[in-house]
């Protein structure tokens, strides 16, 4: 394959990985409740914690089971709060994770693309070496380069 196909080959990866992990990074930023989202939820929370309230007063005999509701509720306001209040900074480090992901798979692709150019670039040297034998009027010359690619179809020939 020449360089400019594995330049375009090696592009066309890294665009298709960056449009999937944008893609990831959508859908894991779309799970983050939505900036005023969080306060009206944790303000119908309160407003369920005030009927809790409200229960326990009326029926002192579940009153336990009344405060546990309340404290659930209450972690659960609390947590939506830090969210909403880490927004920015929780998307910005998924962007970051979505970046270095795309970073890896680009390196990766071109490590993978650099031992192909490296490998058939010693199998071409083999095969050199043979013609070369051949040109000098050496008959018993032995290819060892294998493939079903041009380069094992000329190795195959000689």
């Amino acid at each position: 394959m020449r360089l400019g196909w594995r330049l375009v080959t090696l592009a066309v990866a890294t665009l298709g990985a960056l449009l999937l992990f944008h893609l990831l990074h959508r859908q894991l930023v779309g799970v983050l409740p939505g900036p005023g989202v969080a306060a009206e939820v944790v303000s119908a929370l309160e407003r369920s914690q005030g009927d809790l309230k409200q229960l326990a007063q009326a029926d002192p005999s579940r009153r336990t089971e009344y405060h546990d509701r309340f404290e659930a509720l209450q972690a659960l306001a609390n947590h939506l709060r830090i969210v909403d209040h880490n927004r920015d900074e929780i998307a910005a480090r998924q962007r970051g994770l979505v970046l270095a992901a795309a970073t890896i798979a680009f390196v990766a692709l071109g490590l993978v693309i650099a031992m192909n150019a490296r490998r058939d670039a010693s199998r071409l040297d083999r095969l050199g070496n043979a013609l070369a034998n051949l040109a000098a009027g050496v008959l018993d010359v032995r290819v060892a380069v294998r493939g079903r690619d041009a380069i094992g179809l000329v190795a195959r020939m000689i």
